[in-house]
């Protein structure tokens, strides 16, 4: 069976031919095997660490991690966490200032056999503290910046961890991490913009289909460098995270409500970034910015998600971006993740206003 068929069933020939053109010109694919599911984030994590160890793992504008680097700071925080806490799977809170903390802190609470809930500081005060009222998390895990503001609004908490002021004698080896494939990793809120947010939990293997079919769908390789520029908080920042520290990849943070969008041409092309990921909106104000004179050859595929793409947004991806690089409309949930996919190139004609929602991908 080709790798058309089997990732895309019934994508027709000019699908197929634009999605063909989705791979890195000079990186090597390999594929995320189905077997892979059947073990925990942090067992995959720590294989591609074994792998890839003195190779970057996250980038950001004041910060340079291997991937052995991101596995002992995420090793400490596990203890960390096993030191005050029972072995029991209960959720834990991340209130973190954006950076590779977060992701450090994401990994080290797998391994320590929890569930985390990312909360961004930025929310509105009456959101973190519904957020945390409602998933029950007792320990929260914080930073300098936000430690007091975290006492604030968790004052039912039984414990609060500055991953600031972690005890340099914890162990940076690997624990055994008392996880399986159905363990829950994460409750991450929806925006609550039709009403209260609301929860929704993924397991280990949820998230690991997930980032299979990403992989598989987008040929992500070793070679690859993705974009980060949401909060992981947001249900769209876990497939980036992921599908890069999964594939043993490079991850490029760009905290854009500090920064703005004005550096981000700057950054794709400093970094050498290859996979964009945003939503529509964060994308046409990052592209109105443009001038038209900018260039990305290495960006070899455009993401867009989390809302409708427009045939204005398609329009824009024509005029800036090379010949090399494909648009691709993903449409999911939080709650159901990814499950259809519309590949764009340079030929594509958008009849009506909106791009269509495309077509199903593997056992979706």
């Amino acid at each position: 069976m080709s790798d058309f068929v089997y990732h895309f069933p019934n994508l027709p020939p000019e699908q197929q031919a634009i999605r063909n053109k989705c791979f890195h010109p000079t990186g090597t694919f390999v594929e995320f095997p189905k077997e892979e599911l059947d073990q925990s984030i942090a067992e995959r994590f720590e294989k591609i660490v074994a792998k890839y160890r003195d190779r970057i793992a996250i980038k950001t504008t004041d910060q340079t991690l291997t991937y052995d680097e991101l596995n002992r700071a995420a090793n400490r925080i596990a203890y960390a966490i096993r030191e005050k806490c029972d072995k029991k799977n209960e959720p834990v809170a991340l209130l973190l200032k954006q950076g590779a903390s977060p992701v450090a802190a994401m990994i080290g609470l797998l391994k320590a056999g929890k569930t985390y809930v990312p909360l961004d500081p930025y929310y509105p005060r009456m959101r973190l503290e519904f957020m945390l009222r409602d998933s029950r998390a007792n320990v929260v895990v914080t930073d300098s910046k936000n430690h007091s503001f975290a006492r604030e609004l968790a004052r039912h908490a039984s414990e609060f961890i500055n991953i600031d002021k972690l005890d340099s004698a914890l162990p940076t080896d690997d624990p055994d991490t008392f996880r399986s494939s159905d363990s829950l990793a994460y409750i991450i809120y929806t925006s609550g913009s039709t009403g209260q947010p609301k929860g929704v939990m993924q397991t280990d293997r949820n998230v690991l289909h997930e980032i299979m079919n990403y992989t598989n769908a987008a040929r992500i390789c070793h070679d690859d460098r993705l974009l980060l520029v949401s909060s992981p908080s947001f249900a769209d920042a876990v497939r980036t995270i992921y599908a890069t520290l999964l594939n043993g990849a490079r991850l490029c943070l760009l905290d854009i409500k500090y920064r703005g969008l004005g550096g981000l041409a700057d950054w794709l092309r400093q970094e050498n970034i290859t996979i964009y990921r945003s939503v529509p909106a964060v994308f046409r104000q990052f592209v109105s910015g443009l001038s038209g004179r900018e260039a990305f050859p290495n960006l070899r595929l455009i993401y867009l998600a989390g809302d409708t793409v427009s045939r204005k947004d398609v329009e824009l991806y024509k005029k800036h971006f090379s010949e090399t690089c494909i648009l691709i409309n993903g449409l999911g949930t939080t709650e159901a993740l990814t499950f259809r996919w519309y590949f764009i190139g340079k030929e594509t004609q958008i009849g009506g206003n909106n791009v269509p929602v495309g077509y199903e991908i593997q056992d979706k």
